[in-house]
């Protein structure tokens, strides 16, 4: 399901970054809503991830210094082009997104 899926993500992304390596996630589609404020925090917890929500594991992920990108055209889509996001989330569009996909080295898709 989604919970699993974020969840996962924002897991192995951490496990990722204290490796020392430069990660960098882009919430697409219905993803997007995540990065809505608050949204993250209402996500369930379920074993064996219970020890931290998915608005943890983003917030570590940020403040470990990865990069949380959210699609802009996926928000207006959505009617959300000026809901308030997550404090430290970066608005991407196409271009800019196939621009990093181009000059990444790997890429995981959940």
């Amino acid at each position: 399901d989604d919970a699993e899926k974020i969840t996962v993500l924002f897991n192995l992304s951490n496990l990722e970054l204290g490796q020392g390596k430069k990660v960098e996630v882009a919430l697409m589609m219905s993803a997007v809503t995540l990065a809505l404020e608050g949204a993250a925090a209402k996500i369930p917890r379920h074993a064996p991830f219970t020890d931290f929500g998915v608005d943890e594991r983003m917030q570590q992920f940020m403040e470990k210094g990865g990069i949380i990108n959210v699609c802009t055209p996926c928000l207006i889509y959505r009617d959300l082009g000026d809901a308030p996001l997550m404090p430290g989330l970066a608005k991407i569009k196409g271009p800019d997104l196939i621009t990093k996909k181009d000059a990444s080295k790997h890429i995981m898709f959940f």
